[in-house]
């Protein structure tokens, strides 16, 4: 039997009165209601790369209610990605974008679970980042990733949403 972590239950557990207060408009949709919202409060997207694309992806579903997000990019933050990457802010030039992504979305949605890998999707992480999620975003600009995490969400038989750009190329 799988044990239940605290994150795990909490996500199960019924809305609590802020938080029917912060998705009031989502409970009214037709079809959606209260049951929906659950579901996406049980929810776990892991998503590839935090950086333009990336970053719009998990402000929306942080804002939606998703309980928890699997963010994985390397690197640091660069003066060229404060234009494009709306998780980024100024005072984190040269610290882990990641962590600084992950920050963001805490602020925006104190409930969520943010779990910040400070690495790309490779042959050694693609298992178990795409084993941690309900489903996978892929927001990587290169194939070598997106390939990875297609052979992986297809043996482990998970969904995964393409939504990568690269330059101009969407």
């Amino acid at each position: 039997m799988n044990e239940q972590t605290p994150a795990d239950l909490n996500r199960t557990q019924a809305l609590t009165e802020i938080e029917r207060q912060v998705y009031e408009w989502q409970l009214w949709v037709a079809g959606f209601g209260e049951e929906g919202q659950r579901r996406l409060k049980g929810a776990s997207v892991f998503i590839s790369r935090c950086g333009g694309v990336g970053g719009a992806v998990a402000l929306e579903l942080a804002a939606a209610g998703v309980g928890k997000i699997i963010l994985a990019h390397a690197g640091n933050l660069k003066p060229s990605d404060l234009n494009r990457q709306i998780l980024m802010t100024h005072d984190w030039l040269g610290r882990p974008r990641v962590e600084c992504a992950a920050q963001r979305l805490r602020a925006l949605n104190p409930r969520l679970e943010v779990m910040a890998m400070g690495e790309n999707v490779s042959e050694a992480n693609v298992a178990g980042l795409v084993g941690q999620a309900d489903v996978v975003a892929d927001c990587a600009p290169l194939f070598e990733e997106r390939l990875l995490m297609n052979r992986e969400v297809v043996r482990q038989g998970k969904p995964m949403v393409e939504c990568a750009v690269y330059e101009l190329e969407a």
